[in-house]
């Protein structure tokens, strides 16, 4: 079947050259349809498998503690959504695409606004969750980015009652986790947030 390609531009050392370097490749057959609505639900891919972590289900208006996982590495008679568990699931998180997967920051959980941000890894048939260092602050429906080995948050609600989304920008070094997060200088004008 047809191959879909995704590569972001890097510079290679040895000769300064920019070269593209694989974010993520699929086969166009490989596609299933997805059997249920999951409304902010943090999407990606990693592991040969495309997944959706979390999330609201639209008619129970309940956050889900689960991802599915639909595989498109392997030639398989009739691909399949397969469901695993995300026990710490959230909906609304900001999330940002790394090399083998996912980075989500922040959300609403089921006991609130969150400060979670969690690295998700399709590893071995299983998801991997590693907890990284917790936002300053609660955030939900924030923007994330990582570029180069800095994580970058902006935006979100602190609270569903909040006044107004916040202008704040947040960095972590992946590289320095220790360092913990540093706040950069705000954007500028009003800020933004989802849902």
């Amino acid at each position: 079947g047809l191959i879909i390609a995704l590569a972001v531009p890097v510079v290679a050392p040895a000769c300064r050259a920019e070269v593209a370097q694989p974010l993520l490749e699929m086969r166009s057959d490989a596609w299933a349809k997805l059997d249920e609505t999951r409304e902010g639900a943090a999407a990606g891919s990693g592991g040969g498998v495309l997944f959706l972590a979390g999330g609201v289900h639209v008619a129970e208006s309940a956050i889900l503690n689960s991802a599915r996982v639909l595989s498109f590495a392997a030639a398989t008679s009739e691909p399949k959504w397969q469901t695993t568990a995300w026990p710490e699931a959230r909906a609304w998180g900001a999330t940002a695409q790394e090399a083998e997967g996912i980075i989500v920051a922040g959300g609403i959980s089921s006991s609130g606004y969150s400060t979670a941000v969690t690295r998700l890894h399709w590893q071995n048939g299983m998801l991997e969750a590693t907890e990284l260092p917790s936002l300053p602050h609660a955030l939900a429906g924030a923007g994330a980015a990582i570029i180069g080995k800095k994580l970058y948050v902006v935006g979100g609600m602190r609270a569903p009652d909040a006044p107004a989304p916040e202008t704040s920008l947040w960095q972590l070094d992946l590289a320095k986790l220790d360092a913990g997060w540093h706040e950069l200088e705000d954007l500028p004008g009003t800020g933004k947030g989802l849902p």
